[in-house]
């Protein structure tokens, strides 16, 4: 798998790494992203208020079944620019 993401031979953005990791991701119950369209995306609640109410929530692009693991894959531009910060600071 390494090789199939491993940059800069592959030059990869963040979607295209998640396209090789999603099969394995899915038999491991994951659920994950299936485009970049609003109603495809996987929100991840982040902020209550009271009543449980969901204030804020992120997208993901893969869920454990049990929504105890997030998965937001970073490439090629995003990691250059620390955007990969941007993510760790959100959840």
């Amino acid at each position: 798998m390494y090789y199939e993401i491993k940059s800069p031979e592959n030059n990869l953005d963040g979607d295209g790494v998640l396209k090789k990791f999603k099969p394995h991701l899915q038999k491991l119950n994951f659920k994950v992203e299936v485009s970049q369209k609003k109603d495809d995306k996987i929100p991840v609640p982040v902020l209550f208020v009271l009543n449980n109410i969901i204030e804020k929530c992120f997208s993901a692009n893969a869920v454990s079944a049990k929504g105890i693991i997030v998965i937001e894959v970073e490439a090629g531009r995003s990691v250059v620019n620390f955007h990969i910060l941007k993510n760790i600071f959100q959840a």
